[in-house]
């Protein structure tokens, strides 16, 4: 048997390290793979070692050497009892030690010792993920103080189901929390009991039981006319001084707007004034914008970089990486995207930021006054449930329901309604990896359902004549004639 380590080339900066196991039985090849536990950068790695440049070579190279000396054992004694060491077979018998090898040397750690241990963990990822953790912290230290019991792993996983519900009630009826958001935190609570239980502070991981969410259809979003109106509603952004003036004198709006000013550090700023000055809300409108023509999540915004795009000024596209996935994402320059990067790059260093920042809970408060102010007043229903109960099931008007991740949603809902790309496209563009994530984004729109109405359409001889009709004196017209009237009937059609 063949046992080699490699690295697995992803399109991250740094690659996972893997040993194959590879061998030969009745003449067909057999192999299987045992992750190392450690990624690497390809240049650090050579020879199925990692190089003496890398600052962690020593521990590294010392588990990939554990490793491959277990799997020889193991080996070794398969082949002394006679049996057949298929891959397979010997990394099956190598993670059943590692398991029992943890059960027996069960480490006693308190819960909320291991806890603040798995959220050091996790530094480094999105500030999204990173704040549900802290939020299921905070809900958890709530609880223990309602209850005033102390939380310990006993309680959570010897005694799940009570747990589940004294903690589900809590929320509900303390908290007034969704049966959605007590999903999110679940999941996170069950990413840490496995964590505890990879380090060998619990023997098992309990399953929680997902409480039932609505299957919303359509989703808040901006459609493809509402977002044109967004891009052409510049009422609230600032032009000149006067006109700022007369802005800050209207008390209906006065209280929500100030000013923000970026200075510009690019060889060309004098040209641009030396600084970027824009409303509150009109920097809130071309954000919203941005990612209704981008596809963008809202966590890239505060890291774009006017260098981190590179673009393809033949074919018109834009590339950058996601912060949430570390994939690069490619999409076509459109008119309203190529508009906002110009507007927001002028004038600055390469390393400057594209947008000034905002937090996105700013921006979730400015976009509904925009909106209101603007009136976005489609209404929708988007309910929700508490426990059994459904809530928020009355129509509300769209800007009280619009949100940071609404931009993302109008991308792909409004690629999907252009009805030119398949969803293998479109999730390219957006840049989803499974079909499951990306339906989720997939709004199920009114006029499409509609189309259901011209389901077996029967044609009587009425119909058929005056469309042959129809035909003939079209075939009959000059050619400024027919575009004429394939416009007017275009517009009639919509």
């Amino acid at each position: 048997m063949k046992i080699t380590p490699y690295l697995k080339r992803t399109q991250s900066l740094e690659s996972p390290i893997y040993i194959r196991l590879r061998d030969t039985y009745n003449g067909s090849d057999n192999q299987s793979i045992i992750s190392v536990g450690f990624s690497v950068e390809p240049k650090y790695f050579k020879n199925g070692l990692v190089t003496t440049r890398h600052s962690d070579y020593l521990l590294i190279n010392e588990e990939i050497n554990r490793i491959i000396a277990e799997l020889n054992r193991i080996y070794i004694e398969f082949k002394t009892q006679g049996s057949i060491p298929l891959p397979n077979l010997v990394k099956k018998t190598y993670l059943d030690g590692l398991k029992q090898k943890r059960f027996d040397t069960e480490k006693i750690v308190p819960f909320w010792k291991a806890m603040s241990e798995w959220r050091e963990t996790k530094k480094g990822l999105s500030r999204g993920y990173t704040k549900t953790l802290l939020t299921l912290e905070n809900r958890l230290r709530d609880f223990e103080k309602d209850r005033g019991i102390p939380i310990s792993f006993s309680y959570v996983i010897g005694s799940t189901q009570l747990f589940q519900s004294q903690f589900q009630n809590f929320l509900w009826e303390e908290r007034k929390l969704t049966n959605g958001y007590i999903n999110k935190l679940l999941n996170s609570l069950s990413s840490f009991l496995h964590y505890s239980q990879e380090m060998g502070y619990v023997k098992k991981k309990p399953r929680f039981k997902k409480q039932q969410t609505p299957s919303l259809l359509e989703k808040p979003f901006l459609r493809t006319d509402e977002v044109i109106k967004l891009f052409n509603s510049d009422k609230f952004d600032f032009k000149s001084e006067s006109n700022w003036k007369k802005l800050k004198l209207n008390k209906k709006y006065a209280p929500h707007l100030y000013l923000i000013q970026q200075e510009l550090k690019g060889s060309k700023s004098n040209k641009y004034g030396g600084y970027l000055t824009i409303t509150n809300w009109e920097l809130v409108r071309f954000i919203h914008l941005w990612c209704c023509s981008v596809g963008c999540r809202y966590g890239d915004v505060a890291h774009f970089k006017v260098n981190d795009f590179t673009f393809d000024r033949e074919n018109k596209h834009m590339e950058w990486i996601q912060q949430k996935t570390k994939r690069r994402n490619s999409v076509p320059i459109n008119d309203i995207s190529g508009y906002i990067f110009t507007k927001f790059s002028s004038g600055k260093r390469l390393d400057q930021e594209l947008f000034p920042p905002l937090s996105i809970q700013k921006f979730n408060k400015h976009i509904k006054l925009l909106l209101k102010a603007l009136k976005f007043n489609r209404e929708m229903t988007v309910p929700k449930q508490r426990g059994s109960n459904m809530i928020d099931n009355v129509p509300k008007p769209l800007h009280e329901l619009i949100r940071s991740h609404s931009g993302r949603h109008s991308f792909i809902t409004n690629t999907i309604e252009m009805g030119t790309m398949d969803y293998k496209t479109i999730m390219s563009l957006s840049g989803h990896t499974t079909t499951s994530s990306f339906l989720g984004y997939v709004s199920v729109l009114e006029n499409q359902r509609n189309k259901a109405s011209k389901l077996y359409k029967v044609e009587t001889d009425k119909k058929q004549n005056t469309s042959e009709e129809i035909v003939k004196l079209f075939e009959n017209l000059d050619d400024n004639d027919k575009t004429f009237l394939l416009s007017w009937m275009r517009s009639k059609s919509k």
